[in-house]
């Protein structure tokens, strides 16, 4: 892929304000912003337009976690404010998709809604609270190929303000046929084991993110003191049967490679209570914890 320059803005200079985000020729834009700083986005003409508002909030109780809502509207900065005043979600922050010439209908807008639910879904990273993705609209061929390319650009320049909830699951030696170089730089990774709480977990950090690994043992019940937003991920692992009761050994089995956040996001998930994955997660065979093995390489995923 060629190199892609990403142009960002800070409105008050201050990378937690807000944000403008967009790439040379590209019609797309993306504006990001805290929700006290909603009032200032209420002179943007172009946030009276069609578009995609991404709502997150971080969880009180568990902060590496994060809980978002994705949504379309013929009137971005009028639906923001009525999320807003209506409190059906306390989001901390937005990121606010459109396109710079209004060039987007109806339709278009719908598409891209739906593939970002699907992929926010896919990617395990966080908990979506959109009750479902829907059926993607009618397109001709070459609206698709339009909307598809556009969403590259969407998603390549999400994670650079912050929005890093729609990766695909890293390749990893099970749920992907690599050519041998890729095998090997995989297996060449540390290999993390948890075995707390009536757990056996196996782990490893693939491009950035952390991967616990199939036939992974989790624990078979959770604390009355589990923080929510850990406790629908868990529970949304187990509805989707990435987590399913092994009726032979009596426990929670890891179906499939299960991509976490944060080693604590898969931890706590794990234990059904709230823990700190980079003690309880070691090389195994030592006893080097992940944050130690972090630290030492320089990686600060917190």
């Amino acid at each position: 892929m060629k190199g892609k320059t990403i142009k960002l803005f800070l409105l008050e200079g201050t990378a937690d304000g807000v944000v403008s985000a967009e790439i040379s020729n590209f019609t797309g834009k993306i504006l990001t912003a805290s929700r006290a700083d909603l009032a200032k986005l209420s002179n943007r003409k172009e946030l009276k337009n069609t578009g995609i508002y991404i709502l997150a909030r971080k969880d009180a109780c568990s902060s590496n976690q994060t809980s978002i809502y994705i949504g379309r509207s013929k009137n971005l900065y009028g639906r923001l404010k009525q999320q807003d005043d209506d409190s059906k979600m306390l989001w901390n922050r937005a990121a606010l998709i459109f396109s710079k010439d209004r060039s987007l209908n109806q339709s278009q807008i719908h598409f891209l809604e739906e593939k970002l639910i699907k992929l926010a879904i896919d990617s395990n990273s966080t908990v979506v609270t959109n009750v479902q993705s829907g059926e993607l609209p009618n397109l001709t061929d070459s609206d698709i190929v339009d909307m598809e390319s556009f969403l590259d650009l969407v998603k390549l320049i999400l994670p650079v303000v912050g929005f890093d909830y729609f990766m695909a699951t890293p390749k990893t030696t099970d749920n992907i046929l690599f050519f041998p170089q890729e095998k090997s730089a995989v297996q060449d990774l540390p290999l993390f084991y948890m075995n707390v709480l009536n757990t056996e977990a196996y782990a490893k950090k693939i491009d950035g993110k952390f991967v616990v690994l199939k036939n992974s043992i989790a624990r078979n019940h959770c604390v009355n003191s589990f923080a929510d937003t850990y406790r629908k991920l868990r529970n949304k692992l187990i509805k989707e049967g990435k987590l399913s009761y092994d009726n032979l050994q009596k426990k929670l089995i890891f179906s499939e490679d299960v991509l976490f956040n944060t080693p604590t996001a898969a931890a706590s998930v794990i234990a059904g209570s709230n823990l700190s994955g980079k003690t309880c997660f070691k090389i195994k065979d030592t006893n080097l914890c992940y944050g130690d093995w972090d630290r030492s390489t320089k990686i600060d995923t917190y």
